[in-house]
């Protein structure tokens, strides 16, 4: 983890929100309100289209995070889990900043109204192709405390596609984030020289058999 930008990104950590999670409990629907961290889940393209020069999305979405030690996951899930392996693809590992070992389970999303947050535009003027970037507004409270890391925002990726959709992402380098693909039992960069070595990131490492 890392601080949080000016602007909204996927995997930004909120330190307390209020939310709604429902689960099948004996057949039937359960409701259940809640108040804690909780994991922000859209994609930055999502999150940055506008309409008419304001933001455009209507909900943003969320995994409340639970304290790992209370989940009751055995020692091999735990370390699955730390050392950022693609299954189990259900739970998604935060280490908060005061040392926390969380959990935010995809099959606990729930959604928030983007009004609640008063979005307002910000330039990202780092980024020499599209600066638009959505912020919290200045009238809304801003509870955000960090945000994940490159390797572990594409994680999260990686587990919301094959937990959602059952579609493995293709492995990406962890050196420049660039697509790789097998030829001839080797690793290289789609469409793209390098003048490094293709470093598989860790999830496709464990999923491939090769950490």
């Amino acid at each position: 983890m890392r601080a949080q930008d000016p602007w909204l990104c996927q995997g930004d950590v909120f330190e307390r929100l209020h939310y709604v999670v429902a689960r099948v409990v004996n057949g039937k629907i359960n409701y259940s309100m809640g108040e804690g961290p909780a994991l922000l889940l859209n994609d930055d393209c999502i999150l940055d289209k506008r309409q008419a020069g304001r933001p455009a999305i209507n909900r943003l979405n969320f995994s409340p995070i639970r304290v790992m030690a209370d989940q009751q996951y055995g020692d091999e899930k735990q370390r699955q889990l730390r050392e950022y392996e693609l299954n189990p693809v259900d739970p998604v590992y935060v280490l908060l900043p005061d040392g926390t070992e969380g959990i935010a389970l995809l099959s606990e999303t729930c959604a928030i109204p983007a009004n609640y947050f008063r979005l307002e535009s910000i330039q990202d003027e780092s980024d020499a192709g599209d600066t638009y970037r959505v912020s919290i507004g200045r009238a809304a409270v801003d509870t955000r405390i960090c945000t994940m890391e490159p390797h572990e925002r594409r994680l999260l990726q990686e587990k919301l596609a094959l937990f959602w959709t059952g579609a493995a992402l293709e492995p990406v380098c962890a050196v420049c984030w660039e697509v790789c693909v097998e030829t001839a039992g080797a690793w290289t960069h789609f469409e793209r020289n390098t003048d490094h070595e293709v470093e598989l990131t860790q999830s496709h490492k464990a999923l491939l058999g090769l950490a």
